[in-house]
């Protein structure tokens, strides 16, 4: 779908670095708890690096063996030899299981080279995680919750638009696979080096998920600043702090903010495309023939002032500041009336008099070096339907009787 726009008389108030305000986004999130498992890993002993190596170079090792080469008690050595086991470096010949001697023990590949090379045993614990999906943009993240990443949003406290479908092909797939996909393709945002696996748990993604309302703006170094909004409270807000995280956010609504290019549909030009008024983005500049510059004026929207200007698609509307420039001889002629014209409206109608006029001439040489006549803006005056103002400029012309 493309975008739709609305334009204004007065831009966005926008903080210091800010290049967009988000008037208003329908941010669909999935928000659950999930069992994983927790690699936590464990220094290597001597004795079990002993272990590792022998099972290695001999093949297989016993019990009886550790015991004999170390001069540990076979109670010990047992428990040492079992440690190792348990985490997946060795493994027990099937059949070998009798006493007195024990299992046979046989070496893991990769992973009792990987436990010798890194010199530290791999425990595996059962914890759970936060995670939560963004349909909009098909990002998922997880939150660990400790103290300086982001925290999940508390969703519960806020009040739903609406529910949004999830997307073909996540809607009712199995969490724990659906989690274990993108963690093996290093997809999850914020996903902490301990988590191994999603462990399985039988529970599916729904076939739809909660929708909120979120605004704030768009910093050209911060990404997306935004904030969950109650639908039924509006003063209700909570603070999204996973915005910084999620890049596909902020990038879909930088996108959509600088999607201008359609901005004058409306007056017969498809497509314009604008320049950027500082390097970090902050606002926009549009060069306007004269035939659109009137059209501009026509709508009465002032050609020499910032503009604001909305775009608006299904899920978000944005607003960015514009300012309008000359393209050509004809378009600067009608910016200069413009100028001129804006000069005497902005002086109180109990003090206009010819000197407000003149002093309208000389801003509009000043800022486009074009002067407009006086009759040139009496007759915008008379246009724009500013009649007080018109008769107040020609009271010396009209009452002079001497």
């Amino acid at each position: 779908m493309n975008p739709s726009y609305d334009w204004g008389p007065v831009p966005p108030k926008l903080p210091r670095g800010a290049i967009a305000e988000v008037t208003e986004v329908l941010l669909p999130i999935h928000l659950w708890r999930a069992p994983v498992t927790k690699v936590v890993p464990q220094g290597l002993s001597t004795v079990e690096q002993f272990v590792i190596e022998a099972a290695l170079d001999l093949g297989d090792i016993t019990v009886t063996d550790v015991a004999e080469v170390t001069g540990l008690p076979p109670e010990l050595a047992a428990r040492i030899t079992a440690r190792v086991a348990a985490v997946g470096v060795l493994a027990p010949i099937p059949g070998t299981e009798a006493p007195p001697a024990g299992p046979v023990y046989q070496p893991v590949s990769p992973a009792a080279e990987q436990a010798l090379a890194k010199a530290a045993l791999h425990e595996f614990h059962r914890a759970h995680l936060t995670f939560m999906y963004l349909p909009r943009t098909d990002e998922l993240l997880a939150f660990e919750g400790g103290e300086g990443g982001p925290g999940a949003p508390l969703v519960h406290r806020l009040a739903s638009a609406y529910h949004a479908p999830m997307p073909a092909g996540v809607a009712g797939a199995d969490s724990a696979e659906f989690l274990n996909a993108r963690i093996s393709a290093g997809t999850v945002l914020g996903l902490p080096d301990w988590v191994h696996a999603a462990e399985p748990d039988e529970s599916r993604l729904p076939e739809t998920c909660p929708a909120y309302r979120c605004r704030g703006h768009l910093k050209a170094d911060q990404g997306a600043v935004l904030q969950l909004v109650d639908a039924n409270k509006s003063r209700r807000t909570q603070q999204v702090g996973f915005a910084k995280v999620a890049v596909g956010l902020s990038g879909w609504l930088a996108s959509l903010a600088g999607s201008l290019d359609g901005a004058f549909a409306g007056w017969g030009t498809p497509s314009l495309s604008p320049q950027r008024l500082t390097p970090d983005g902050g606002g926009w500049s549009f060069s306007l023939t004269d035939e659109l510059a009137r059209a501009v004026l026509d709508a009465d929207l002032p050609l020499t002032r910032p503009l604001g200007l909305s775009i608006r698609d299904e899920e978000a509307v944005l607003s960015v500041g514009v300012r309008l420039m000359p393209a050509d001889d004809g378009a600067r002629a009608t910016f200069a009336l413009d100028r001129a014209v804006g000069v005497v409206l902005a002086v109180p109608l109990e003090q206009l008099h010819t000197a407000a006029l003149a002093a309208a001439m000389a801003a509009a040489v000043t800022d486009y070096d074009v002067a407009p006549t006086t009759d040139e803006v009496r007759a915008e005056l008379w246009h724009r339907r500013q009649f007080f103002r018109l008769y107040a400029l020609r009271a010396a012309d009209d009452f002079a009787y001497d």
